[in-house]
């Protein structure tokens, strides 16, 4: 018996969508999706009398001999370089280890993608469809589980903690923003499977996720969705010209979230909480509250940059040195890594490791394809509030967002 394999371009498309399934629901699928898309990037298969075997696609590696046009996805191996800065003396082995595996996505992933066959218009679009149609499937049974709960979940609301959703309530808003801002990209583009009417279907899923993730209330993913949305309207407004038309959707962005705090009881629970917290950490207290010991690790974080400006206190130094100042100046609170992934890198490589980090992952937007690319300019403005509000290039699902989406982007044909 022989078997029949499917052609290499229909693995790379079932892979990239086991990507897209993985960052919502599983961390095991994630390093699978990345690791067959490897494989397909690296390997070639040969199917004789039945018999499957792998071996180095040599040839593949003939594409890499030009490097300039892809230094935009290359750029990503420099966000990698940046944890290479150990510090000495090396004080914690154990977290600089860590930090590198969890930064290799960033050092393999761009030659996986440019090794990988193009992806098509149609296909990308397909893929982010796909995406937007199951964040919407989740919100609705995440949604049905907050009906059944409702007052146990949002007493637990109004002592800090948060909706239960698939994985992290922090990177799951992140994720639905991006499905928002892909949901309203592949509207504008008038995108369909099948049938004409599925556009008006993906609007319609677009506008419910608008409104939930206002229900979970997570303001990482608010602030990252809004900032997108500003700057989108901010391109509207200057490629447009429509002055009066820009200014009253602003007027409306602007408009929403005191309209959800009137009318939304889990938002409302979240704002009084930060504003609970914020005074209670101003008066020294709430070490064991969910926002002051992030204040806290902010704290450390700028004290360790000013001390060390130049190269930081090494990569591998980072947590042992906010752990000492938290004990000695915030005895009591929570350690916690500063929550900016700007001051993180700061903190750790000092200003020559900031620079290199900000060329190595923002080039590609020097690009002007890329943006002028709605979707690509919205995802980026996403990733730039989400490193604002928390150290997100620090945790696997972030990385794992963050490379798949743009380098998918810079794939597109």
């Amino acid at each position: 018996m022989i078997w029949t394999v499917p052609s290499k371009k229909s693995m790379v498309l079932f892979f990239l969508v086991l990507t897209a399934f993985s960052l919502v629901y599983s961390p095991f699928l994630l390093s699978d999706g990345f690791i067959g898309l490897s494989a397909l990037a690296f390997f070639k298969w040969k199917n004789e009398k039945g018999q499957l075997s792998f071996m180095p696609d040599f040839e593949r590696f003939r594409i890499l001999a030009p490097l300039r046009p892809y230094f935009p996805v290359l750029s990503f191996v420099l966000v990698f370089a940046v944890v290479l800065w150990a510090g000495w003396p090396v004080r914690d082995w154990d977290f600089w280890f860590d930090r590198l595996r969890m930064k290799a996505p960033f050092l393999v992933l761009p030659f996986t993608f440019i090794l990988l066959p193009e992806v098509s218009r149609r296909e990308y679009m397909g893929i982010l469809y796909f995406f937007v149609a199951l964040l919407f499937l989740t919100c609705i049974g995440v949604g049905i589980n907050y009906l059944n709960h409702f007052d146990e979940i949002n007493m637990a609301l109004k002592e800090g903690r948060s909706i239960p959703v698939p994985r992290h309530h922090i990177r799951f808003s992140v994720l639905m923003s991006i499905g928002i801002v892909a949901g309203l990209y592949l509207y504008r583009e008038g995108f369909y499977l099948f049938r004409q009417w599925e556009r008006k279907l993906v609007g319609g899923m677009t506008l419910f996720l608008f409104v939930f993730i206002h229900v979970l209330s997570v303001r990482s993913g608010l602030a990252a969705l809004y900032f997108a949305l500003f700057v989108l309207l901010v391109r509207y407004i200057l490629l447009k010209r429509k002055y009066l038309i820009g200014l009253g959707l602003a007027a409306a962005l602007l408009a929403v979230p005191f309209i959800a705090y009137k009318t939304v009881s889990s938002f409302q629970a979240k704002v009084d909480y930060m504003r609970y917290d914020w005074y209670m950490f101003r008066q020294g207290e709430g070490g064991i509250n969910s926002d002051s010991g992030r204040f806290a690790s902010l704290a450390a974080g700028w004290d360790i940059f000013r001390k060390h400006p130049l190269a930081g206190v090494g990569a591998a130094n980072l947590r042992v040195e906010v752990r000492d100042y938290i004990e000695k100046h915030y005895p009591g609170f929570e350690v916690h890594m500063p929550p900016n992934q700007f001051l993180y890198v700061m903190s750790g490589t000092g200003l020559i490791g900031l620079a290199v980090f900000i060329f190595g992952f923002f080039y590609p937007l020097m690009i002007r394809k890329m943006r002028r690319d709605l979707f690509f300019l919205g995802l980026y403005a996403i990733l730039l509030m989400n490193m604002m509000t928390d150290h997100s290039m620090e945790a696997s699902m972030s990385v794992g967002m963050g490379c798949f989406f743009s380098l998918l982007g810079l794939k597109r044909g």
